[in-house]
């Protein structure tokens, strides 16, 4: 059987950091390097959030059917909710600082929500590997005298 890993949960919560950085960064930027943000920050903050959602559904679906943890469920929809309506909101105008606090919050409970999940993922695993264990030492006292 194979055991789940955490890779995806690892690249999610690097992608929300990475959103957060640029939200807090951008507005700097753009005092110091106008010329440079013009155009880009829409698209930027569109690729960024489909990176977001891509990771969190690859990363807490497929573990969350397993381990049935109703709160990881709730912290990714919360969170991807956050993450959508900032992007959204970006594109038809919502003021900026409203959409850098909700993308900043959105980010922050998806990265909460994947460190639960990579938890469960050890958890999952030890329990397995003590299993296994647990099997091949019954099977050597059994047959190995």
């Amino acid at each position: 059987m194979k055991q789940p890993n955490v890779l995806d949960d690892n690249l999610g919560i690097a992608i929300s950091w990475l959103c957060i950085c640029q939200c807090l960064a951008e507005p700097v930027a753009r005092v110091f390097f106008a010329s440079l943000t013009l155009g880009l920050s829409e698209a930027t903050h569109v690729i960024l959030a489909c990176w977001v959602v891509l990771f969190a559904f690859a990363a807490v679906a497929p573990e969350s059917l397993k381990h049935c943890n109703s709160e990881i469920r709730v912290f990714v929809a919360t969170g991807l909710t956050l993450v959508v309506v900032s992007t959204m909101g970006r594109l038809m105008g919502m003021p900026e600082t409203l959409e850098v606090l909700l993308s900043i919050v959105g980010n922050a409970i998806l990265i909460c929500a994947h460190r639960q999940n990579k938890k469960l993922i050890h958890a999952h695993n030890s329990l397995i590997s003590a299993a296994q264990d647990h099997k091949v030492t019954a099977h050597r006292k059994r047959y190995c005298v």
